[in-house]
């Protein structure tokens, strides 16, 4: 019998169902380690559960001791190193959590080698997370050169406690449900600047909630994510985007026709505030402009009959006018 094999099968036996290393020794392979999970819990959500566990700590099927690190972020720290793999695992298990919001495993590891002893090694405590930023401002920032596009500018104050640590950068983070759930705009900006312009996923006439956490190294390998930020709102409003034509461009007397636009393609304003021209041309004909246009079609009473004729249509908002359709 291969008693190596043996002895190694039933120590993974053991942290499988209990999440706990046997006390015994034991020999296994190189193995990452992560020390605890960082969990974010949904609002007004009780943290501590009535067992006087962490909410949600029941999932993770080992023991864990919870620390509040402000900003509505919590860190579950395992009482002892649970290999990575496994960890991940149960954390699937937590996102389905209605009461969490997110969790990731909190990356302060330790390498097992192949003769090490886990009752006898130390617990490597995980590197402790920047407290959250201060003062979050967000604020619509449009661009003169890309007036239909929508952005924008975030400011926030450096961390009060990086305990120790080096700020390498920041995530930013944004919900268009009003805190309901948050996703990632910028997973790590790179730098330690407190300011961020954003326009990626972000639509004209939506209000957003902005939040940002400090990414911050200790030295080690490996970085770690800190306590959330106050969150900032902002909807931004931009000229509107070009209308899309649904008849074709080269018409005769009549209408030519275009697809209703969405609140976003408008800038963010209300079908009221919008107005819509069109404009024919021909060779060697003067050019006739109509304003009897609705939200789907433009009319030309005048336009002579057996010419060809190229219309650009125009929408106009309180902030511009969109660039032609042609």
């Amino acid at each position: 019998m291969n008693f190596r094999k043996f002895f190694l099968s039933i120590a993974m036996s053991s942290l499988l169902l209990t999440g706990v290393a046997p006390a015994a020794a034991a020999t296994v392979q190189s193995t990452e380690k992560i020390s605890g999970v960082l969990v974010q819990y949904a609002a007004e959500v009780e943290t501590v559960a009535p067992n006087g566990e962490p909410t949600g700590a029941n999932l993770l099927r080992g023991q864990v001791v919870s620390e509040d690190l402000g900003g509505g972020l919590f860190a579950l720290n395992f009482v002892q190193p649970i290999d990575k793999d496994l960890a991940k695992i149960w954390i699937k298990r937590m996102v389905l959590d209605r009461r969490i919001i997110w969790a990731e495993p909190n990356y302060a590891i330790e390498k097992a080698s192949a003769s090490t002893n886990f009752s006898n090694r130390p617990i490597l405590t995980a590197a402790r997370p920047a407290s959250g930023p201060g003062s979050l401002v967000a604020k619509p920032a449009v661009s003169d050169t890309a007036d239909d596009k929508a952005r924008v500018r975030l400011t926030w104050k450096t961390p009060s406690n990086r305990y120790g640590a080096k700020i390498v950068g920041y995530r930013v983070q944004y919900s268009p449900n009003g805190g309901a759930s948050y996703q990632t705009l910028i997973g790590n900006t790179g730098s330690s600047d407190t300011r961020a312009y954003v326009s990626d996923g972000i639509r004209a006439g939506v209000s957003y909630r902005f939040r940002v956490r400090a990414i911050t190294n200790d030295g080690s390998a490996l970085n770690t994510v800190g306590a959330s930020s106050n969150t900032a709102s902002a909807m931004v409003r931009t000229a509107p985007k070009p209308v899309y034509v649904t008849s074709a461009p080269r018409v005769g007397p009549g209408n030519i026709t275009y697809l209703e636009q969405s609140v976003s393609d408008r800038g963010g304003f209300a079908p009221s505030q919008v107005r819509y021209k069109a404009v024919a041309t021909a060779t060697d004909i003067e050019s006739v402009e109509t304003s009897l246009c609705s939200a789907t079609k433009c009319r030309f009473p005048e336009l002579l009959a057996d010419t060809p004729y190229t219309v650009e249509v125009f929408a106009t908002n309180a902030l511009g006018i969109s660039s032609s359709n042609a």
